[in-house]
């Protein structure tokens, strides 16, 4: 195996592909999303919120939800965003169920579901 990557075909430095590849993209997303400096400036307001979550993993998630967020506001019928949405708030729920899973509640608590069914 060689360790040495051959250059492409074309003689063309890989770089060159590269940056006509990512201003494509970026024009693709721009025309979705906005210009990135209003873009980024909308996900840093509304991620703000997320820095009292007390859970670093569902922090996360929940930013990256806010994020699908500010690019709907842009582009409301992108339904790419609405599926990411979907998929990141069941993550929290991934997070939740292997956190229960490896610590069980305590003798004698219950369940908001119990507690539903059974009110005191």
């Amino acid at each position: 195996m060689n360790p040495i990557p051959t250059p492409p075909p074309s003689g063309e430095p890989r770089t060159t592909e590269f940056d006509e590849t990512i201003a494509k993209l970026t024009a693709s997303r721009g025309a979705l999303y906005g210009h990135p400096k209003d873009n980024f400036a909308r996900i840093a307001r509304l991620t703000a919120e997320t820095t009292s979550c007390p859970h670093p993993e569902i922090r996360v998630a929940l930013d990256m939800i806010l994020t699908k967020v500010a690019r709907l506001v842009e582009t409301p019928a992108h339904m790419d965003s609405v599926l990411d949405i979907a998929g990141y708030a069941r993550t929290i729920t991934m997070i939740l169920d292997k956190e229960a899973e490896s610590s069980p509640p305590p003798t004698g608590a219950r369940s908001a579901e119990g507690e539903a069914k059974h009110p005191r």
